[in-house]
């Protein structure tokens, strides 16, 4: 669990660095690339996962989609740039992926419960070590508190309380899926 809080971190980081470069539309198109990779890789890791024709038709369907967005048609060509956030999007999608099947893993032989709650608490202990290991991350946190402390933590404290309750139905959703 600690390598998926990890590789959360990281996929969120790339994720962030995504949303600065391209349109937000065509990153959540490219979002879908997740089931993608959830089906062709869960059969390497998890028991009794199949991939049938129908499915790499979708995922074709799914990763043409994703490509098509790259294209710019009044240039007739793929755009560099849109290429860059494709491949950054796709190591997301990668991520978040691993993310949903690693969680899976540990809920085949443990509940759900334990594993949610671990893996929330390497998600905290990730947080943590950046916000102690990354200076100018650090400051920024620092600077926004001293400046916006009560609205900060409140709009955090709600902000955490939808996201925690998201994020137990989310990974509830992935490790269904997955």
């Amino acid at each position: 669990l600690a390598g998926s809080a990890i590789l959360y971190a990281i996929t969120l980081a790339i994720y962030f660095c995504a949303l600065k470069r391209d349109d937000t539309t065509i990153i959540v198109i490219m979002f879908n690339l997740i089931p993608v990779f959830s089906l062709l890789l869960s059969p390497l890791i998890l028991r009794g996962q199949e991939v049938r024709p129908l499915q790499l038709l979708g995922c074709l369907i799914v990763l043409a989609a994703a490509m098509i967005v790259t294209f710019e048609s009044d240039k007739k060509r793929f755009s560099k740039s849109k290429l860059v956030t494709f491949i950054m999007m796709a190591f997301v999608s990668l991520g978040y992926s691993m993310w949903f099947i690693l969680t899976r893993f540990v809920t085949q032989d443990h509940n759900f419960e334990q594993t949610t709650f671990w893996l929330n608490v390497m998600i905290f202990l990730v947080g943590i070590i950046a916000f102690l290991l990354l200076r100018k991350y650090r400051k920024s946190f620092l600077v926004l508190v001293k400046k916006n402390g009560p609205l900060i933590f409140g709009l955090n404290i709600t902000n955490e309380l939808c996201n925690s309750f998201g994020m137990v139905l989310m990974t509830f959703a992935g490790t269904m899926i997955a």
